[in-house]
């Protein structure tokens, strides 16, 4: 039944997608989707090695700018020249990396260093 909705509303599609990356940020942002992100995103070997807080945030607005740049796309398609969809295809792929990179660059925990100094350069 939805699958019939779906094929005769291209249009719906897209709404669909909207709605659901907004959902997924207001989740992120308010927290209650970080349960869902340290599940993801455990590493068997290491033990928990992102900051979860830091990375439900980064993945929230990640996914804030994806809704933006597909209502963007969903209001002002009519007026927007064919040309332009290779810049909002871009500018998708970019949110993505840049998601990417500050997931494993700012989200990593801080290790704590437990390295002792030599005995001839203690402080007493």
């Amino acid at each position: 039944m939805i699958q019939n909705i779906l094929d005769n509303d291209p249009n719906l599609k897209l709404w669909v997608l909207i709605a659901l990356s907004a959902v997924i940020s207001i989740l992120m942002f308010s927290n209650y989707g970080e349960t869902l992100v340290s599940n993801a995103y455990k590493n068997s070997q290491k033990g928990d090695i992102f900051d979860h807080k830091k990375l439900s945030r980064v993945i929230g607005t990640s996914m804030a700018v994806l809704a933006v740049i597909l209502l963007f796309m969903k209001v002002f398609g009519s007026m927007i020249p064919g040309s332009y969809i290779k810049v909002f295809v871009v500018l998708i792929l970019t949110d993505l990396f840049a998601a990417i990179i500050f997931a494993y660059t700012k989200c990593m925990k801080a290790e704590e260093q437990k390295t002792e100094l030599p005995p001839d350069q203690r402080k007493l």
